[in-house]
């Protein structure tokens, strides 16, 4: 599926190494410096931007799987997948925008607007991200897939799991674990290992696991969970007429929410968005953020706004 001339590679997100490494090689985070990494393309589409929100538009009216998909209908923004046919889906996003128009004028806003994730196939917007997370694995050859988790990355992982048809482990805190979503992982197959400690441990373990064993690791340190997670801000786009919001308001949990944030700045040959300065984070439990640009998708002069349940600190990676 790699558009036209289109390629595809993995890029150390730190400004002072930016190393790369071929898109098929099986590596979550920067061989050289640690640091995390981002799928980057080189776009050359042949198509103008016009034409391929057209495109975008008229695939809502076939029955092809991949055109089913509110992930894989973008996929000219996706050019890391050769063959089609290893593509897991489950029908994920095509989420509805609500018009909140009660809650808009207890706020005293003229227009309020809910884009409701939970509508997922799991119920969060984790499966945006696990239908390219996991297409990747299979794409690798991977035959087991794992993650830490204490609710919806789980469940979600689980799915996708079952659908491509490999194993999946779950590694879980004791007694830190969302039930309802603890239940889908089970239903869906999936081996979960109870550890002592917090999630930090059980990813730190499961970290391990993935460097030393053929276990394919799927927590949001691995790049292609991102990518598909940024088509949500394109499926917004094109259900507000590509009219950009004067503000977007999402809640921060470890922030890679902010992935989609990536896909406002970087859509091919030209932005879809005339602004995109504005972005306001709900965040609990977290006392200090630090975005990398160039991973984020943001500027160095963003109005980016924290909201916490106590201080935090923001910072800006590599800006002056």
């Amino acid at each position: 599926m790699t558009a036209d001339n289109t390629s595809a590679l993995l890029r150390c997100t730190e400004a002072s190494c930016e190393a790369r490494y071929p898109i098929d090689e099986r590596i979550y985070v920067c061989r050289k410096c640690g640091s995390l990494l981002d799928v980057q393309y080189a776009f050359n589409l042949s198509a103008s931007v016009e034409q391929t929100k057209a495109t975008f538009k008229s695939r809502r009216t076939t029955n092809s799987m991949l055109d089913q998909s509110g992930v894989w209908r973008f996929r000219e923004l996706l050019p890391f997948v050769n063959d089609p046919s290893k593509v897991v889906s489950l029908a994920e996003g095509n989420t509805p925008i609500y018009d909140a128009r009660r809650s808009a004028k207890y706020a005293g806003l003229d227009l309020l607007r809910f884009k409701h994730q939970g509508m997922n196939p799991t119920g969060s917007f984790k499966d945006n991200g696990m239908t390219t997370g996991v297409t990747q694995a299979v794409a690798v050859g991977a035959t087991a897939v794992a993650c830490a988790s204490t609710g919806n990355t789980s469940a979600s992982m689980a799915a996708y799991a079952a659908r491509a048809g490999v194993r999946a482990f779950v590694f879980i805190p004791a007694d830190q674990i969302s039930y309802g979503k603890l239940s889908q992982s089970l239903e869906y197959g999936s081996q979960v290992v109870e550890i002592e400690g917090n999630f930090d441990d059980a990813m730190r373990l499961v970290r391990e696991l993935a460097d030393e064993t053929d276990l394919y690791l799927l927590n949001s340190i691995n790049p292609f969970r991102l990518e598909g997670q940024k088509t949500i801000i394109i499926e917004m786009m094109e259900q507000c007429e590509w009219q950009a919001p004067d503000w977007i308001v999402l809640p921060g949990g470890n922030l890679g929410t902010l992935a989609f944030t990536s896909q406002l700045r970087t859509w091919g040959p030209a932005p879809p968005l005339a602004r995109a300065d504005r972005i306001d984070l709900t965040a609990r439990n977290i006392s200090e953020v630090t975005i990398n640009p160039k991973r984020a998708g943001v500027s160095c002069n963003v109005d980016l706004r924290v909201t916490s349940d106590g201080p935090v600190t923001v910072r800006l990676a590599g800006c002056k």
